[in-house]
């Protein structure tokens, strides 16, 4: 249909700068998408307006002056391509009727605010200022602005693009020097992608509304934002949102968002660098992965009140991640799925109270080698369900489990396998239930209570060391013996020596000496093989005398006991025998030596000792095997007190 020509004073007014407003009266404000009154009074042919964006000027180039239209329905396809505007492009709620070429073109700003049309190929658009795809902007096919730049801001908040099985923005390699906006209502019904793509400002997507189930909903891989990217206050992703080596200036704010890709990655950010602090905070949910794997993050990490929900894998996998300040994941934190944090370094404190971790696998949080330079906190209500593994974690301040609940059933509710604690733990959890695992573990202190002691055979003690131990309330060292029989590796040498070597710096000598005697009872009578079990009731005999008489040589004194029982018993018996006539006068001892029978039971006692009673004296029957079972017990009691001052019975 033939369009009549416009008027000279229309096409005076077009070409003024003056905006030609062709709504009809009364005015009603709203995006051309929302308006079906389209007279023919309303149609401007697209070629006229590209003849007017495209006239020479009395300026060198260009003329501020725009060409600035509202209300009006664009008649043919509006080609731009490959042209220089010689003046700014206004069109305000008007109707577009066929695609939108502005391929290689060069202008000063693009305003296309309210507008409808079926898709807008910008490729290597290139402006000196804004591009405007705002306020109720409706593209109902794709846009594409690969490879532009421009020069001030682009702004598609408040718009709908919709891309029909292709990407409804496609913009990679897109530089903008000022910020770019999605946000206050933009949705996009197909991926947004910024491959590669450089924003000098922020990126703003508050509020907006990502839709690509099944897909990638805002595809961001290798992003340069100078500012902030804002995902914040209503924010919705469905689909997975991916900022694979992103590198962000300021902030990385994602709180009150909702990223949702169940049984893939909600939001995967591997190599991304914030030089600023990451939110997943206040009220960010996330259904799927969340993906951090060897990040780098300058600031903080503040997950506080977020909801990571991956229940068939990882719900945060951290691992590798850097972050220069401190990570919260506290304040009612819930990850249903695996928190990975392996080889992760943070230089400040992790807070993970009143979090809870659950998992339908075997480990809640997987934190190996993961190195905190300040306090880790799992305490107040923190809650794993699953096992919570810091294996070769190295810790700068203390681990405080006060408060918490550790639930692995069978498993191994904490473990700490080769953890290097400097400050202290603090093991005193509301629960435990499984096992704690503390070989070869290394702490400045161990605190811990009697009422939340692993049973038996639930915790494993070889090779931790620690300067100080105590529980609350205090326990004795016989208690805390207990506590060393519980180790289900079976008696370890190391773990005792370990416990006495405490408290003799403590100045404890007697319960060191304690610690050492229990330890030297449980080597001699463990059974280790079929031959000790045979020979186990002589090891048995023969290690309760050593117990008794020398405490293997730790309380030699012992030894006195058995000397005086001996003795006082010798001394009744040897008299009573002597006045039964069982012992009587060598032949020459004259009438006047007077038997004594003290004198006579140390002397056939004592080794060494000759005091003349056996020579004056002989006994008969059985008194002389009595008589020669007391210097055989002299010798034998001897014998052990040298082995006993000698350490013989000392060795592990």
């Amino acid at each position: 249909m033939m369009l009549e020509p416009l008027s000279a004073p229309m096409r005076d007014r077009l070409s003024s700068g003056v905006l030609v407003d062709l709504r009809p009266t009364p005015v009603v404000e709203a995006p051309a998408a929302q308006v079906d009154d389209w007279g023919p009074d309303r149609d401007i042919e697209a070629s006229l307006l590209a003849e007017l964006l495209t006239l020479p000027t009395t300026h060198d180039a260009w003329t501020f002056r725009p060409l600035w239209l509202r209300g009006a329905r664009i008649v043919g396809q509006l080609d731009l391509g490959a042209a220089t505007l010689t003046r700014p492009l206004r069109l305000e709620d008007c109707r577009i009727e066929q695609y939108v070429v502005l391929r290689d073109t060069v202008a000063s700003t693009i305003d296309l605010s309210g507008c409808l049309t079926p898709g807008l190929d910008a490729h290597n658009l290139q402006t000196r200022g804004d591009l405007a795809l705002d306020r109720g902007f409706m593209s109902t096919a794709q846009v594409i602005l690969a490879g532009a730049h421009i020069g001030g801001q682009l702004n598609c908040g408040g718009s709908t693009f919709t891309g029909k099985d292709r990407p409804a923005i496609l913009a990679d390699g897109l530089t903008v020097d000022g910020g770019m906006s999605c946000n206050k209502g933009f949705t996009a019904n197909g991926a947004v992608r910024l491959l590669g793509a450089h924003i000098g400002g922020q990126l703003n997507c508050r509020g907006g509304t990502f839709n690509n189930p099944g897909g990638q909903a805002l595809a961001a891989d290798n992003l340069t934002v100078e500012g902030s990217i804002v995902c914040t206050n209503g924010f919705m992703a469905n689909g997975a949102v991916h900022l694979l080596g992103a590198k962000v200036g300021g902030l990385l704010s994602c709180g009150g968002g909702t990223f949702n890709n169940p049984g893939g990655a909600a939001l995967a950010a591997d190599n991304v660098t914030v030089d600023g602090t990451m939110f997943c905070n206040n009220g960010f949910d996330a259904y799927g992965a969340v993906r951090l794997h060897s990040a780098e993050i300058g600031s903080h990490l503040i997950c506080s009140g977020g909801t990571f929900v991956n229940r068939d894998g990882d719900a945060l996998d951290a691992s590798h991640l850097t972050v220069k300040g401190d990570v919260f994941c506290n304040e009612q934190f819930t990850a249903e799925g695996a928190v990975i944090l392996s080889d992760a370094h943070i230089t400040g404190q992790l807070d993970c109270a009143a979090a809870t971790f659950h998992t339908i696998g075997d480990t809640a949080i997987e934190a190996g080698r993961l190195h905190v330079d300040g306090d880790v906190s799992l305490r107040d209500g923190f809650t794993a369900s699953g096992a919570v593994s810091l294996t070769g974690a190295r810790i700068g301040g203390y681990l405080d489990c006060t408060d918490g609940s550790f639930d692995a059933s069978s498993a191994v509710a904490l473990d700490l396998e080769r953890a290097d604690v400097t400050e202290a733990i603090y093991f005193r959890p509301r629960q435990l239930d499984g096992q704690v695992n503390l070989t070869l573990a290394s702490t400045g202190a161990w605190y811990d209570s009697r009422a939340t002691w692993p049973g038996p055979n639930l915790i494993r003690l070889p090779g931790f060391t620690y300067d100080t131990i105590a529980a609350e309330p205090r326990v004795s060292v016989r208690q805390r013996l207990r506590w060393l029989r519980r180790d289900g590796n079976g008696f370890t040498p190391q773990t005792y020596e370990q416990y006495a070597a405490v408290l003799r710096r403590e100045g404890d000598g007697h319960g060191a000496r304690t610690v050492l005697i229990s330890a030297q009872w449980r080597r001699r009578l463990a059974v280790n093989s079929w031959y000790d079990r045979l020979l186990w009731p002589i090891r048995f005999v023969w290690s309760l005398l050593l117990r008794v008489t020398l405490g293997y040589g730790y309380r030699p004194w012992r030894i006195l006991v058995p000397i005086v029982l001996l003795f006082t018993f010798g001394w009744w018996w040897f008299d009573r025998a002597e006045q039964d006539g069982d012992i009587v006068r060598a032949q020459g001892v004259g009438p006047d030596v007077e038997f004594d029978p003290g004198r006579y039971t140390a002397d056939v006692l004592i080794p060494g000792v000759d005091l003349g009673e056996r020579d004056n004296f002989v006994p008969m029957g059985d008194i002389a095997w009595w008589s020669a079972g007391y210097t055989i017990a002299g010798w034998a009691l001897a014998a052990l007190l040298i082995a006993g001052l000698t350490g013989v019975f000392k060795r592990q």
